[in-house]
């Protein structure tokens, strides 16, 4: 790294349908004096990558890195004090500020950055890179501007873009953990609004982040080796109330936002994890001690609490979840987390287990669900984290060196 502090320049994607919101974004970022880029063509249909070739282009001579954000989001408190330790820490890569917590793999990437307890998840390039609000070099900023206006704006899709431009330029990406951004809950002007509800996987919000957090961590610029047989990169999903898993399998054609998973119970092996086992340790936590009855005789072994019927299945596929996420960042070469920080990481782990949980319940299991039901299953979740961790650690140890 640099002797020198680094210098960023702020350009903002603005529509005019959003013009009200500007002004409050403009405070937030205080004192960074970001400029306004609107939308040279509101008129003519959304199109980010319209304004977004204005807005990579937009950066200052005196800069040595420069950040896009667009004009929908929510800046963590202390936004410019925390930028600028992120892009100290890792002042040649390109730096996510929130991963949509439903992607189908960064996502994915960005829970097991915090359950591995790194402020720096590496995201892979086979995914679109989150340009909600991303931070580049400054010349790597120029660079992108450039291939950008090499397409027409009916493209749309900028996000596609940079991850080539990235992957071409052999720029790493990664996303801070916690994020700095929260999406806006308006309606979009881009026309995304079939994609569901878009939140931050982890976002920061008041949470107090730890002094020297962003370089208390060494983080990763790719996704650590695993030691699963299953030669493609994978994701553990939980969409519809069913936990799956997300092969990418780019190079045969499959988009990488395609509606289907393999479900874990028959495919589970592939990463070296037994569904038996999984389903036997739900089994075991909910299973009380044997007690002795009146007559002498040992109690029967039942589950205890018995679920509720309807949510059973559920609970099942929510432990199964946690367990292979659990078992996943165990077995792989994550670094080991900072020391002291133990309350902020149970507070990250949680953050990220509870955005997984919310929008991969169906309809149903969320209505069937009590005042504390979801805080319930996030709970569940993480002692099944925990538990796939301890098999990890196990087999780790039990690993030839």
């Amino acid at each position: 790294m640099s002797d020198a502090p680094p210098r960023t320049s702020v350009a903002v994607m603005c529509h005019p349908a959003r013009r009200d919101r500007v002004a409050d974004l403009v405070a937030a970022l205080h004192p960074l004096r970001p400029r306004l880029v609107w939308d040279p063509d509101p008129g003519a249909g959304p199109s980010p990558l319209r304004t977004a070739k204005l807005a990579w282009s937009d950066v200052e001579p005196w800069a040595t890195h420069h950040l896009v954000l667009q004009d929908d989001v929510t800046l963590v408190p202390g936004f410019a004090s925390h930028l600028a330790s992120l892009v100290t820490a890792r002042e040649k890569d390109a730096i996510a500020l929130y991963v949509n917590w439903n992607s189908p793999h960064n996502a994915y990437h960005v829970r097991c950055a915090a359950v591995a307890g790194s402020p720096w998840a590496p995201l892979t390039l086979r995914e679109w890179v989150p340009t909600l609000g991303l931070v580049l070099p400054a010349e790597e900023a120029r660079g992108l501007a450039a291939y950008l206006k090499g397409f027409p704006d009916s493209f749309r899709d900028e996000d596609e873009l940079v991850a080539e431009y990235c992957e071409a330029a052999g720029i790493s990406v990664v996303a801070a953990v916690p994020h700095l951004l929260e999406h806006g809950t308006g309606p979009s002007v881009a026309g995304n609004d079939a994609h569901g509800r878009r939140k931050a996987t982890v976002f920061a919000g008041e949470a107090r982040v730890p002094d020297g957090h962003w370089a208390a961590h060494p983080g990763l610029s790719s996704f650590p080796s695993r030691p699963a047989a299953l030669p493609h990169p994978f994701s553990v999903e939980l969409v519809a109330s069913r936990c799956g898993l997300r092969i990418l399998r780019g190079q045969a054609g499959e988009p990488v936002e395609h509606p289907f998973s393999w479900g874990w119970r028959d495919w589970a092996p592939l990463i070296g994890a037994d569904p038996l086992h999984i389903a036997d340790s739900l089994r075991e936590r909910t299973t009380p001690p044997r007690g002795s009855l009146d007559d002498g005789r040992r109690a029967p072994r039942r589950p205890w609490p018995e679920p509720a019927r309807p949510l059973a299945r559920t609970r099942l596929e929510v432990w199964a979840a946690g367990y292979l996420l659990g078992l996943d960042v165990a077995s792989a070469a994550w670094p080991a987390p900072a020391a002291g920080q133990a309350a902020f990481a149970a507070w990250l782990r949680d953050e990220a287990l509870r955005t997984w949980i919310v929008p991969g319940l169906t309809e149903r299991d969320a209505d069937a669900l009590e005042e504390t039901g979801v805080e319930h299953l996030v709970r569940l979740c993480a002692d099944a984290v925990g538990c796939g961790t301890r098999e990890g650690h196990r087999r780790r140890e039990a690993r030839p060196a």
